[in-house]
């Protein structure tokens, strides 16, 4: 009878976990689409006036893009049974190496300045932060393909063992 409730227990503890990463998954999509694109859906971006879109757009990015850093981590931290030493240590490495550096906000957004009227009249995310998004979305690539196991189960072949439940993230 300890037995059937342990496996119950551990079964739930498991299909939480799963759904957190699949939380977490999801959240670094939405991140990913707003660091691009500064909006979710074209009816958001045409909600925003076109003097606050040459304003506004950028920052919008950049903080979406140090919201994916912290989501990224968070998905790393959960993974940490699954992803191997090498790969993990390297995933954990370049994430730190981000955070060194991703609140210089200057290396992200350049603005241009009205002196008669005070005040930021454009600005735009600079190369410096495309590259970094390229990183960031290669990285999350990367970890879905370390992963892959725990994402796409019907994908093994029958004779390997299934994570209690078999259940499916995606």
């Amino acid at each position: 009878m300890m037995d059937k409730v342990a496996e119950v227990e551990s079964s739930n503890i498991n299909s939480l976990w799963l759904n957190n990463i699949y939380e977490n998954l999801k959240n670094l999509e939405m991140l990913e689409r707003l660091a691009k694109e500064g909006c979710s859906s074209i009816f958001d971006y045409f909600q925003i006036s076109p003097e606050n879109k040459r304003i506004m757009l950028a920052d919008v990015q950049y903080k979406n893009l140090r919201f994916m850093i912290t989501e990224m981590d968070l998905l790393l931290t959960d993974l940490t049974p699954v992803i191997e030493g090498k790969a993990l240590t390297k995933f954990r490495s370049d994430i730190t190496r981000i955070q060194c550096y991703i609140n210089q906000r200057k290396l992200f957004v350049k603005e241009s300045y009205s002196a008669s009227r005070n005040q930021i009249i454009s600005s735009y995310t600079t190369e410096f932060f495309r590259s970094t998004l390229d990183m960031i979305c290669n990285m999350h690539i990367d970890i879905i393909k370390e992963i892959k196991e725990i994402l796409y189960m019907g994908n093994k072949n029958k004779d390997s063992q299934k994570v209690s439940g078999g259940a499916r993230l995606i």
